[in-house]
């Protein structure tokens, strides 16, 4: 178990008979006050910000981050816990899962070039070649003007 100012990391439910929270890394549409930031999200607390190695991208279609991970770039996001019976993962599942995104346990650190990471958690990454549109210098979806509204990703 790993721990960031006080809280618990606990492993993937799987392994537990009790619910339990899950680390999760959002670094786009599940951001605070981005489309997908309703109900099932805003039950997952506390939202730290964090960053995943790896190159941001728009997809073709502009309206979608896709995270590539990799050992270059930063991806600035937001590092939540939420329950692994919550309604958040029923929507991962219907709204990036079902598109071709996958989940993977990648490093989060505190800061971009940080040495030591506070842990790993689940991240929804584009595996894919195909609808990869303009790199996000920045590396972070919130301030490049991220979706405005809500659309199915990558047409």
């Amino acid at each position: 178990m790993s721990h960031y100012s006080g809280i618990a990391w606990t492993a993937p439910p799987s392994q537990h008979t009790a619910p339990c929270s899950v680390p999760l890394f959002v670094y786009g549409t599940l951001r605070s006050g981005d489309v997908l930031d309703d109900g099932r999200i805003k039950s997952a607390t506390p939202r730290i910000p964090g960053w995943v190695r790896g190159e941001l991208h728009a997809c073709t279609e502009g309206q979608w981050p896709l995270l590539i991970p990799g050992p270059t770039g930063w991806v600035r996001g937001e590092l939540l816990l939420a329950d692994a019976t919550s309604a958040l993962w029923e929507a991962l599942g219907s709204e990036e899962i079902a598109w071709g995104y996958e989940l993977r346990h990648l490093n989060v650190y505190p800061d971009p070039g940080s040495a030591q990471p506070w842990g790993r958690a689940l991240v929804c990454v584009w595996p894919w070649q195909e609808y990869r549109g303009g790199l996000i210098e920045s590396g972070d979806w919130a301030t490049s003007g991220g979706a405005t509204q809500e659309v199915n990703p990558c047409g």
